[in-house]
């Protein structure tokens, strides 16, 4: 099956916390990375709202009778394989793509590796940008916000002006 979803350019999107919930079975992912590279970490739980608990589940999915999967490899099927996959671009911070990027902060490096620190570490999203434009800061949305300003100055603008001619 792979051979011809590789031949036609497809992607599979594998959802390891769903197999995990579902108890059916796991994906031999060693098996369609050898024949494709159009493998993602996929979601298909909800509510998922942190990657990195998708992360662990494939890591932990997989660990056995696979032997430890490596968290680069994990983490590129999660991101840019997956950026790539949706046909969003490339997926990589190069001139002439977007910036679509997440900024974490870690604290107390895992074994001195990044990737394994933002997974199994303490971190926390510090900034999310998209195409280039800042939209999660600090806890907030930064848009969401702005635009929450300006409909409450329009709509007290107009409230003044309907109360006025009453």
């Amino acid at each position: 099956m792979a051979d011809v979803l590789s031949a036609n350019n497809f992607v599979i999107s594998h959802p390891p916390r769903s197999n995990i919930l579902l108890g059916d079975g796991r994906a031999p992912i060693r098996n369609y990375l050898s024949r494709l590279s159009n493998v993602t970490i996929g979601i298909d739980v909800a509510p998922t709202y942190d990657i990195r608990e998708d992360l662990r589940a494939y890591t932990l999915l997989h660990y056995e009778g696979e032997g430890v999967p490596d968290l680069r490899e994990a983490f590129s099927l999660a991101t840019t394989t997956a950026y790539r996959g949706l046909g969003f671009g490339k997926g990589e911070l190069i001139e002439g793509e977007d910036a679509d990027l997440v900024v974490w902060s870690v604290e107390g490096p895992v074994a001195g590796d990044p990737v394994a620190s933002v997974n199994w570490g303490d971190s926390i999203v510090e900034e999310v940008y998209v195409s280039g434009s800042l939209i999660f800061k600090g806890g907030e949305l930064t848009r969401a916000r702005k635009s929450v300003e300006e409909a409450y100055y329009v709509l007290k603008e107009y409230l003044n002006e309907f109360f006025k001619f009453r």
